[in-house]
């Protein structure tokens, strides 16, 4: 299964696409920066089911189409600073709580990288070990 924007018709191509048509340097960096990473988030995603849940410059990866589900996974693109912060939560902890680990990419195939181990380290994805 690929990875799926949850709760929404759109593709994340889709809402990342509409968010680069936007007049804000920084929004349109954020999304070109997304759109730029997806294709990895794709291949890393192929063999589970992963939903993507957009909060504009973050992508949180669910592991239920639930918006209520635990967000294992954030992606926050950093715009116009360049790079991306990955928080990787645990079986008991979200990602976006104070206590997740947060760790640094300055390229879209470092942060692919880094979600992968995230996804594992979360136990939502035992299929990806």
């Amino acid at each position: 299964m690929a990875l799926v924007s949850a709760s929404s018709p759109d593709t994340l191509q889709e809402a990342y696409g509409d968010l680069a048509r936007r007049p804000e340097p920084g929004w349109r960096s954020v999304a070109a920066q997304m759109l730029e990473l997806i294709p990895l988030l794709e291949d890393v995603c192929a063999a589970v089911p992963v939903w993507g849940l957009i909060s504009v410059e973050r992508l949180c990866l669910l592991a239920v189409d639930n918006f209520h589900s635990r967000r294992y996974v954030v992606i926050a693109a950093q715009g116009l600073a360049g790079g991306y912060n990955i928080s990787g939560g645990t079986s008991s902890n979200d990602a976006d709580l104070p206590n997740a680990v947060v760790e640094h990419a300055d390229s879209p195939q470092v942060a692919a990288q880094l979600v992968r181990t995230a996804m594992v380290n979360s136990g939502a994805w035992p299929d990806l070990l």
